[in-house]
């Protein structure tokens, strides 16, 4: 769907499972990866006509230390992720967004840089 035909429907939750992953390595000498895996749930409901709430639960990371043969986008099996929780605000965010580009993020003032980073 373009930027110009997408929109949230007014008054409905959506819910979204995040992966994420952030690994480095010197895969020119060997394809040894090493990082982290974040999940997360996602909350987004429209607030207005180009603002959106969200609130991200549930937030957990996983320590990389790999071989990654097909390099960072390998797949890493669940049973090798051993996933601890983030301990986050849980506090709602916005984001303010014309033709689906975002313009601004909006957050408590209370909610620490290191958890900025992850929104």
């Amino acid at each position: 769907t373009s930027a110009e035909n997408f929109q949230w429907k007014p008054n409905t939750q959506y819910q979204y499972a995040v992966r994420a992953r952030s690994l480095a390595a010197l895969h020119q000498v060997a394809p040894q990866y090493t990082g982290i895996v974040i999940h997360a749930k996602l909350s987004v409901q429209q607030t207005s006509d180009n603002l959106a709430t969200l609130q991200l639960n549930n937030v957990q990371y996983a320590n990389v230390h790999a071989n990654l043969s097909q390099g960072w986008s390998t797949p890493i099996p669940e049973s090798q992720l051993h996933f601890q929780p983030i301990p986050t605000s849980n506090k709602p965010f916005q984001l303010k967004y014309t033709n689906g580009i975002i313009s601004s993020m909006v957050v408590s003032k209370g909610v620490p840089t290191w958890e900025l980073n992850i929104l």
